[in-house]
């Protein structure tokens, strides 16, 4: 069976076919007993670091320097971040643009939890709004825009094109 078309975006929708369903089984224990055990330590120690990470947060905020209130923690000095960067775990870029300018221009602090729940404290010592511009068409002769402009001419309806219904024999 096809589902409904599904939008994903403003220009982007996807149908989805199912080919083969697996009725849902309960896993034997002795199957998944490790991975069991493994995500509880792992959920402890993430669970610890956040302790940690929140008291050292609020050190921060009582006016201890950063360096100090997260002396002995795993340290990364990251520059320039881009808004969509893909390098970043999602979680941690999100936290890095939730934090909002500050007036006086002093470096603003938070924990962030990442993807896979280890917390982070990151401190945000500068934010630069930047509005990106095409560099590409500057550079462009009146013959490439006009070459680039009927590239886009193919990109218009014709008589050979389908319907999603003829496209996936619905």
């Amino acid at each position: 069976t096809v589902n409904e078309p599904i939008d994903v975006s403003p220009t982007q929708k996807v149908l989805i076919r199912v080919v083969k369903h697996n009725p849902a089984a309960a896993i034997p224990l002795a199957q998944v007993k490790d991975k069991v055990i493994e995500q509880i330590r792992v959920d402890r120690a993430n669970a610890v670091a956040l302790e940690k990470a929140n008291a050292a947060l609020a050190k921060i905020k009582a006016g201890t320097a950063f360096d100090a209130a997260t002396a002995g923690f795993p340290r990364q000095n990251l520059k320039a971040v881009p808004r969509r960067s893909r390098e970043l775990d999602p979680k941690l870029s999100e936290g890095i643009f939730a934090i909002p300018s500050s007036a006086t221009g002093a470096a603003q602090s938070r924990v962030v939890q990442m993807t896979n729940g280890q917390p982070l404290v990151i401190k945000v010592d500068k934010v630069e709004r930047r509005i990106g511009l095409s560099i590409k068409a500057v550079g462009y002769s009146e013959e490439q825009l006009k070459k680039e402009s009927a590239s886009f001419e193919s990109l218009r309806p014709s008589s050979e094109m389908v319907g999603l219904e003829q496209a996936f024999n619905l």
